[in-house]
């Protein structure tokens, strides 16, 4: 699968960073120094399912 991240900005300022194709924590080693640029320190982390399976999308959710 090919990796990607997508950064979403919502109207009131809300912060997704979603990455795609990494396996496990994979995901929160690509997403951290964008985190940490957009965000400082998030107050919350999401990881879906596929975060737990491996091979699948993951999402972290970041807000301020």
């Amino acid at each position: 699968m090919k990796r990607g991240i997508s950064i979403i900005i919502d109207n009131d300022g809300q912060t997704t960073i979603e990455a795609k194709g990494y396996k496990g924590a994979g995901c929160t080693t690509a997403t951290a120094p964008l985190s940490k640029a957009l965000i400082g320190t998030p107050t919350s982390h999401v990881k879906l399912p596929a975060y737990y399976q491996g091979d699948h999308a993951a999402q972290v959710r970041e807000t301020e």
